[in-house]
Protein backbone atom coordinates (compact mmCIF):
# COMPACT_ATOMS: atom_id res chain seq x y z
CA UNK A 1 0.00 0.00 0.00
CA UNK A 2 2.63 2.39 0.47
CA UNK A 3 4.26 1.95 -2.87
CA UNK A 4 0.95 2.36 -4.26
CA UNK A 5 0.76 5.73 -2.27
CA UNK A 6 3.99 7.24 -3.98
CA UNK A 7 6.06 6.15 -1.34
CA UNK A 8 9.55 4.78 -2.05
CA UNK A 9 9.87 1.69 -0.15
CA UNK A 10 12.98 -0.41 -0.06
CA UNK A 11 12.55 -4.52 1.74
CA UNK A 12 12.54 -4.04 5.15
CA UNK A 13 15.48 -7.40 5.21
CA UNK A 14 17.89 -4.54 2.96
CA UNK A 15 17.87 -2.36 5.84
CA UNK A 16 20.39 -2.40 9.08
CA UNK A 17 19.15 -1.21 12.52
CA UNK A 18 21.48 1.76 12.43
CA UNK A 19 19.61 2.50 9.76
CA UNK A 20 16.14 2.71 10.68
CA UNK A 21 17.03 4.02 13.88
CA UNK A 22 18.13 7.23 11.91
CA UNK A 23 14.71 7.16 9.53
CA UNK A 24 13.03 6.93 13.24
CA UNK A 25 14.90 10.41 14.87
CA UNK A 26 13.83 11.55 11.37
CA UNK A 27 10.52 10.43 11.80
CA UNK A 28 9.97 11.69 15.49
CA UNK A 29 10.83 15.10 14.72
CA UNK A 30 8.34 15.58 11.98
CA UNK A 31 5.28 14.19 13.86
CA UNK A 32 1.89 15.76 13.50
CA UNK A 33 1.46 16.67 17.03
CA UNK A 34 -2.16 16.77 16.92
CA UNK A 35 -2.59 13.24 15.59
CA UNK A 36 -0.13 12.44 18.80
CA UNK A 37 -2.92 13.98 20.96
CA UNK A 38 -5.61 12.44 19.65
CA UNK A 39 -3.99 8.93 20.19
CA UNK A 40 -2.82 9.89 23.91
CA UNK A 41 -6.04 11.26 24.57
CA UNK A 42 -7.47 7.42 24.27
CA UNK A 43 -4.50 5.15 25.32
CA UNK A 44 -4.58 4.01 21.88
CA UNK A 45 -1.76 1.61 20.44
CA UNK A 46 -0.45 4.31 18.02
CA UNK A 47 0.36 6.58 20.48
CA UNK A 48 3.88 7.40 20.91
CA UNK A 49 5.75 5.47 23.54
CA UNK A 50 8.48 7.17 24.26
CA UNK A 51 7.81 11.16 25.52
CA UNK A 52 11.43 12.36 24.02
CA UNK A 53 14.18 11.06 21.68
CA UNK A 54 16.30 10.94 24.88
CA UNK A 55 14.59 8.40 26.47
CA UNK A 56 13.89 6.43 22.99
CA UNK A 57 17.58 6.55 22.10
CA UNK A 58 18.29 5.38 25.96
CA UNK A 59 15.78 2.31 25.44
CA UNK A 60 17.34 1.49 22.28
CA UNK A 61 21.06 1.55 23.60
CA UNK A 62 19.59 -1.61 25.67
CA UNK A 63 17.43 -3.64 22.92
CA UNK A 64 20.13 -3.06 20.62
CA UNK A 65 22.62 -4.06 22.90
CA UNK A 66 20.50 -7.45 23.81
CA UNK A 67 20.34 -7.75 20.35
CA UNK A 68 23.69 -8.15 19.22
CA UNK A 69 24.80 -10.26 22.68
CA UNK A 70 22.74 -12.88 21.33
CA UNK A 71 22.28 -15.33 18.46
CA UNK A 72 22.06 -13.74 14.58
CA UNK A 73 18.68 -14.78 14.53
CA UNK A 74 17.95 -12.08 17.39
CA UNK A 75 19.21 -8.94 15.21
CA UNK A 76 16.57 -10.00 12.52
CA UNK A 77 13.76 -9.89 14.92
CA UNK A 78 15.88 -6.53 16.01
CA UNK A 79 15.32 -5.25 12.87
CA UNK A 80 11.89 -6.62 11.52
CA UNK A 81 10.46 -5.03 14.60
CA UNK A 82 11.71 -1.56 13.89
CA UNK A 83 10.40 -1.61 10.34
CA UNK A 84 6.81 -2.25 11.80
CA UNK A 85 7.24 0.35 13.98
CA UNK A 86 8.59 2.89 11.27
CA UNK A 87 5.77 1.91 9.13
CA UNK A 88 3.08 2.78 11.78
CA UNK A 89 4.90 6.26 12.71
CA UNK A 90 4.78 6.99 9.12
CA UNK A 91 1.18 6.04 8.36
CA UNK A 92 -0.14 7.53 11.98
CA UNK A 93 2.40 10.16 13.23
CA UNK A 94 2.72 12.44 10.33
CA UNK A 95 0.48 13.83 8.18
CA UNK A 96 -0.79 13.33 4.68
CA UNK A 97 1.15 16.80 3.45
CA UNK A 98 4.41 15.46 5.78
CA UNK A 99 4.51 12.15 3.95
CA UNK A 100 4.48 14.06 0.65
CA UNK A 101 7.44 16.40 1.48
CA UNK A 102 9.17 14.05 2.77
CA UNK A 103 8.98 11.41 0.15
CA UNK A 104 9.71 14.35 -2.98
CA UNK A 105 12.88 15.01 -0.22
CA UNK A 106 13.72 11.58 -1.13
CA UNK A 107 12.94 9.88 1.93
CA UNK A 108 12.88 5.89 1.61
CA UNK A 109 10.60 4.05 4.14
CA UNK A 110 10.89 0.09 4.91
CA UNK A 111 8.20 -2.33 3.52
CA UNK A 112 6.53 -4.43 6.28
CA UNK A 113 8.44 -7.44 7.06
CA UNK A 114 8.00 -10.81 4.58
CA UNK A 115 8.06 -13.06 8.30
CA UNK A 116 6.61 -12.64 11.49
CA UNK A 117 8.86 -13.94 14.11
CA UNK A 118 7.80 -16.58 16.93
CA UNK A 119 7.58 -14.18 20.40
CA UNK A 120 6.08 -16.86 22.85
CA UNK A 121 8.74 -16.57 25.36
CA UNK A 122 9.79 -19.95 27.25
CA UNK A 123 12.05 -20.68 30.10
CA UNK A 124 14.73 -21.65 27.15
CA UNK A 125 14.93 -18.34 26.80
CA UNK A 126 17.92 -16.25 27.45
CA UNK A 127 17.31 -12.87 29.48
CA UNK A 128 18.76 -11.24 25.99
CA UNK A 129 16.22 -13.27 23.83
CA UNK A 130 13.23 -12.32 26.39
CA UNK A 131 14.49 -8.70 25.70
CA UNK A 132 14.50 -8.88 21.93
CA UNK A 133 11.67 -10.58 21.84
CA UNK A 134 9.19 -8.21 24.33
CA UNK A 135 10.07 -5.18 22.18
CA UNK A 136 9.48 -7.09 18.80
CA UNK A 137 5.64 -8.28 20.57
CA UNK A 138 4.97 -4.52 21.02
CA UNK A 139 6.39 -3.16 18.07
CA UNK A 140 4.29 -5.91 15.50
CA UNK A 141 1.05 -5.70 17.87
CA UNK A 142 -0.71 -3.65 15.53
CA UNK A 143 -0.41 -6.17 12.53
CA UNK A 144 -2.94 -8.56 14.66
CA UNK A 145 -5.69 -6.12 13.50
CA UNK A 146 -4.27 -4.55 10.31
CA UNK A 147 -2.93 -5.40 7.48
CA UNK A 148 -2.49 -8.95 8.50
CA UNK A 149 -5.07 -11.75 8.28
CA UNK A 150 -6.54 -11.95 11.53
CA UNK A 151 -7.99 -14.84 10.65
CA UNK A 152 -4.27 -16.54 10.27
CA UNK A 153 -3.05 -18.90 12.77
CA UNK A 154 0.24 -16.92 12.89
CA UNK A 155 -1.16 -13.91 13.49
CA UNK A 156 -3.21 -15.37 16.35
CA UNK A 157 -3.04 -14.28 19.65
CA UNK A 158 -5.04 -15.83 22.80
CA UNK A 159 -5.82 -12.53 24.63
CA UNK A 160 -8.10 -11.11 21.33
CA UNK A 161 -11.73 -12.75 22.10
CA UNK A 162 -13.44 -15.13 19.59
CA UNK A 163 -14.43 -14.00 16.16
CA UNK A 164 -18.14 -13.03 16.56
CA UNK A 165 -20.65 -15.62 14.81
CA UNK A 166 -21.68 -15.74 11.52
CA UNK A 167 -24.22 -13.00 10.73
CA UNK A 168 -27.53 -14.59 10.45
CA UNK A 169 -29.04 -12.26 7.23
CA UNK A 170 -25.16 -12.06 5.62
CA UNK A 171 -23.35 -15.05 6.62
CA UNK A 172 -19.40 -14.18 5.54
CA UNK A 173 -20.46 -10.58 6.20
CA UNK A 174 -19.59 -10.48 10.39
CA UNK A 175 -15.62 -8.94 11.05
CA UNK A 176 -13.08 -10.41 9.85
CA UNK A 177 -10.74 -8.48 12.04
CA UNK A 178 -10.90 -8.11 15.87
CA UNK A 179 -10.35 -3.93 16.08
CA UNK A 180 -12.44 -2.76 18.64
CA UNK A 181 -11.12 -5.75 21.48
CA UNK A 182 -9.36 -2.51 23.26
CA UNK A 183 -11.33 0.55 21.94
CA UNK A 184 -14.46 2.17 23.72
CA UNK A 185 -16.51 2.89 21.44
CA UNK A 186 -15.84 -0.22 19.10
CA UNK A 187 -15.61 -0.53 15.38
CA UNK A 188 -17.18 2.40 13.11
CA UNK A 189 -17.60 2.89 9.91
CA UNK A 190 -16.07 -0.32 8.27
CA UNK A 191 -17.36 -2.40 11.39
CA UNK A 192 -14.07 -4.49 10.46
CA UNK A 193 -14.69 -4.82 7.24
CA UNK A 194 -12.70 -2.56 5.36
CA UNK A 195 -9.89 -0.92 6.86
Amino acid sequence: ALSRGGHTVRPCAEWAIQELQGLQRRLFAEVEHALLAVYAADADRRRRRFASLEALEEHWAAVDAAATAGPEPLAAVRRDGLCHEAVLWWAHHLSAATQRRLTTAGVVIPSLPSVRHDTSIGPQHSAVARKVLGEYAEQVSCQQCHTGDITSAKWQNASLPPPLPPHPVHPGLERKRVCDYQYEPPCGPCEGLGG
